[in-house]
C-alpha cells in the first residue's frame, strides 16, 4: 500500500494571491518562459562569479588570522564552525561537461519544466477559475512485479482515497507582471507555501500560521491526533535576475518566526516544549555579477533565541536542556577580482550572546563590547610574496567566558578570554607566523600564563605543543622580533 506522504506533498507546492485567472495554456508558457529564463540565468551568473571571484581564496585569508583552534569554544562545545575556505562553495553549482561526441543530457530545469507543463499545470487538471487539481498519480503509482517477470502499473486505492481527503490543488493568478501560485491544502484550503514568478524573478514564502493550520487539518486524515505545536511567522526566499551573468538571492522573515512543540500535555511555554523565535530582518542577500567580477554578502540576522528541553533516558547518558540567544548576526561583504576583501559591520547585536546549559550560563562572547559592537576590516593578498595583510577598524576585541563545569566536559589546557588587534597583521611566508605590521596583537588566556601581546614590528608564532599532564595538543605562542 502506498500513503501520501507531506514530505512528498511540499515539493509538488508552486504558490500566492492574485487578481485573475490566466488559461492554462498562459500558465505553461509562463513557467516556460519566466521559470526558465531565471533558473538558466541565475545557473551562468553563479558559474562565471565561482571562477571570476576570489571567494575561496579571501574566505581562507580570513581564516589564516582567526587562532579557532586556541579556543574552548572551537574546540570544546557543541557547536562547530564550518571552515570559511567552504563558503565559496555556495556559489558553486553541479554543472558537468558532457562529451561532444555524445548528446547532452536534459539538463535539471528542462525536466523540472517539462514536469509541471505536461503533468501539473495541463487542461484535464484545470478545475476552472485558475485552480489545478495534483492528481493521486504524483504519491500513489505503484509497480507490481508480476512471476513472468512483467511490471503492471497502477494505483494503490487506499492511498487515493487519502490523497482525495487532502485536496491539494494549486491556485494560480496574475497581477500586472507577476505569475503567482498558491498551494491549497485541505478542506480549508490553507495556503501554507507560495510562489511569485516574473520574467527576472522568482520568490517563495513560507506562511507559517498557514502551514500549522494545515498540519492540523491533515493529521486525522493520516489516523494520528493534531501535534501540540504553534507555528507562526512568514520567511520569504528570492531569486533575482539583475543582468547578463548577474543575479540575487536573498532571505527575508517577513513576519517574526516563532516555533514550539512538545509531547501532547505539555506547555508549550514551559522548560520540556522546543521553542525557536527570530526576529523579522533582511537575514541574508548574495549578490554576484560574472561580467564585471564583483559581488557582495550582506548578513542581518535579528535577535535569535532557541530552548532545546533536556532529555532523561535509563539507557543513555542524559541530555541538558539547552538555551541559545543571539542578539543579532550582521556583516557586509565586498568582492571584487584581484582586489581585497572589504568586510563591514561585522557584528553579533547589541549585547552579549551567551549559551546556557540547565539553566547556566556556560559560554557567553562579546565583539567590541566598547568600542560600538562592530568593525570592520581589510584583507588583502600579495600573490607575488603569497602573504596575507589584514587591517581591522576601529579595532578587533573579542571577548569569551567559558564554563567548563556548566558544559559538562573537562577545562583544555587553557581557553582565550580575549583576543585583541589594533593596527594591521601579515602573515609570514609560512601560515604559522603573523607579523604585527602597525598597532597591537594580543591573546588573553585562562590561565594568563598562556597568553601573548605583541606590538609593531614584532611576529608572533604558533608551535603545537603536547601538555605534560594531559597529553593533550594546545597552541604554544611565542613572541619574537620578526627575524
Amino acid at each position: 500500500m502506498r500513503t501520501p506522504s507531506l514530505l512528498l506533498v511540499l515539493p509538488l507546492s508552486l504558490l500566492a494571491c492574485g487578481t485573475d485567472a490566466p488559461s492554462p495554456t498562459e500558465v505553461r508558457g509562463r513557467i516556460s518562459d519566466d521559470l526558465g529564463n531565471v533558473l538558466r540565468e541565475s545557473e551562468a551568473a553563479a558559474e562565471r562569479s565561482s571562477t571570476a571571484l576570489p571567494l575561496g581564496a579571501a574566505f581562507s585569508m580570513l581564516e589564516r588570522f582567526v587562532p579557532a583552534e586556541t579556543t574552548a569554544l572551537a574546540k570544546r562545545s557543541a557547536f562547530r564552525a564550518i571552515p570559511l575556505s567552504a563558503l565559496p562553495l555556495l556559489f558553486k553549482n553541479d554543472i558537468q561537461l558532457e562529451s561532444v561526441d555524445e548528446p547532452a543530457e536534459p539538463s535539471a530545469t528542462d525536466e523540472l519544466i517539462e514536469e509541471l507543463t505536461t503533468t501539473l499545470f495541463t487542461d484535464a487538471n484545470h478545475v476552472g477559475d485558475g485552480i489545478y487539481k495534483i492528481p493521486a498519480d504524483y504519491a500513489c503509482t505503484e509497480e507490481t512485479f508480476n512471476d513472468d517477470g512483467s511490471i503492471t502499473t497502477g494505483l494503490d486505492a487506499e492511498c487515493v482515497q487519502q490523497w482525495e481527503t487532502i485536496q491539494l490543488r494549486v491556485r494560480v493568478a496574475t497581477d500586472d507582471d507577476t505569475l503567482t501560485l498558491a498551494l491549497q491544502v485541505g478542506a480549508n484550503h490553507d495556503e501554507p507555501l507560495r510562489f511569485a514568478l516574473t520574467h527576472t524573478s522568482l520568490a517563495m514564502t513560507l506562511d507559517l500560521d498557514e502551514t500549522g493550520q494545515a498540519i492540523a487539518a491533515l493529521a486525522p486524515v493520516f489516523g494520528e491526533s493534531a501535534p501540540n505545536a504553534s507555528l507562526a511567522g512568514e520567511v520569504t526566499g528570492t531569486l533575482e535576475v539583475l543582468g547578463a551573468q548577474s543575479a540575487r538571492v536573498a532571505l527575508t522573515i517577513d513576519r517574526p518566526i516563532s516555533v514550539a512543540f512538545a509531547e501532547a500535555g505539555i506547555a508549550l511555554d514551559g522548560p520540556d516544549a522546543f521553542r525557536f523565535s527570530s526576529a523579522a530582518a533582511n537575514v541574508a542577500a548574495v549578490s554576484f555579477d560574472g561580467v564585471a567580477g564583483t559581488g557582495s554578502v550582506v548578513i542581518d540576522l535579528g535577535e535569535t533565541r532557541a530552548h532545546v528541553p533536556g532529555e532523561s533516558s535509563d539507557f543513555d547518558e542524559a541530555s541538558p536542556a539547552i538555551d541559545f540567544d543571539l542578539p543579532g548576526a550582521s556583516v557586509v561583504a565586498m568582492l571584487a577580482a584581484d582586489q581585497p576583501l572589504r568586510l563591514t559591520h561585522v557584528a553579533l547585536g547589541n549585547r552579549t550572546t551567551t549559551l546556557s546549559v540547565n539553566g547556566q550560563q556556560a559560554v557567553a562572547i562579546d565583539v567590541n563590547p566598547d568600542d560600538g559592537r562592530a568593525f570592520g576590516a581589510i584583507l588583502s593578498h600579495d600573490a607575488s610574496t603569497g602573504r596575507d595583510t589584514i587591517e581591522v577598524s576601529p579595532l578587533l576585541d573579542v571577548r569569551t567566558t567559558v564554563d567548563h563545569a556548566a558544559l559538562g566536559d573537562d577545562a583544555p589546557v587553557y581557553d582565550v578570554t580575549r583576543v585583541l588587534v589594533t593596527g594591521t597583521l601579515r602573515s609570514g611566508a609560512e601560515s604559522d607566523r603573523i607579523e604585527v605590521i602597525s598597532g597591537a596583537f594580543s591573546l588573553t588566556t585562562n590561565p594568563a600564563e598562556f597568553g601573548f601581546s605583541a606590538t609593531t614590528g614584532q611576529c608572533v608564532t604558533s608551535t603545537l605543543v603536547e601538555d605534560a599532564s594531559s597529553g593533550e595538543l594546545y597552541d604554544q605562542w611565542v613572541v619574537d622580533g620578526c627575524n
